[in-house]
């Protein structure tokens, strides 16, 4: 029997992302609960690997709710 899935990830694999999926979404209702903008103030930087796609630094301007 195989570990493998429909998209080539394992069980273990596939618990974390769903577990990082929800993390992210609960850390963007709590930032849109609080500012009322979240402005991006400078252009990203990448992370230069080929194994991880994302961004090293992401300068942004948060505007507190009154």
């Amino acid at each position: 029997m195989s570990d493998v899935g429909p998209q080539g990830a394992d069980v273990t694999h596939s618990s974390g992302n769903r577990l990082a999926e929800l993390q992210l979404r609960i850390l963007w209702e709590e930032l849109l609960a609080r500012f009322e903008a979240i402005d991006v103030v400078s252009e990203p930087k990448c992370v230069q690997s080929n194994f991880v796609r994302g961004y090293s630094e992401m300068m942004v301007r948060l505007t507190c709710k009154a």
